[in-house]
């Protein structure tokens, strides 16, 4: 069984981002945005438009992407 995190790492145009993965497959998702700009997370085939305020977090609904 694979399970694993990655924690704070820095994504393109002011994102931060949480990885949670159990049994291979990826189980969570947090962002967090320094900009308060909008973004499009892909994953696979899907792709979710998101808005995320400045100095806020969201934790993804990762169903959405599966």
């Amino acid at each position: 069984m694979e399970v694993g995190k990655g924690d704070g790492a820095l994504c393109a145009r002011g994102f931060e981002i949480d990885l949670v993965w159990d049994d291979g497959k990826l189980s969570g998702i947090t962002l967090r945005s320094t900009t308060g700009r909008n973004l499009v997370l892909k994953y696979g085939q899907h792709l979710l438009p998101l808005s995320i305020e400045r100095g806020k977090s969201m934790n993804v609904p990762v169903e959405q992407l599966l």
